[in-house]
């Protein structure tokens, strides 16, 4: 998950993390998000525990689970 305007952690180097990847034939999962730096929106939250639920408990997350964070509610997206 990367951040795309965050000034500490430039794009490029995730970019590089990911072609080492591609070029060693490994499975790479990635979440770019725009205009988003450290903080973490609901949509994030939730595509990390469904990939949980479906990676360590082999199971299908629920489908339409809404999940607010703090952010969201000062955004007014809750």
């Amino acid at each position: 998950i990367h951040g795309m305007v965050d000034m500490f952690a430039p794009q490029s180097g995730t970019l590089r993390l990911i072609k080492a990847f591609q070029d060693a034939n490994r499975d790479v999962e990635i979440i770019m998000m725009p205009q988003t730096d450290h903080d973490i929106p609901a949509f994030v939250l939730r595509q990390t525990w469904d990939y949980l639920v479906r990676h360590l408990l082999d199971e299908e997350p629920p489908q339409g689970y809404v999940l607010n964070t703090g952010l969201d509610i000062l955004m007014g997206n809750s």
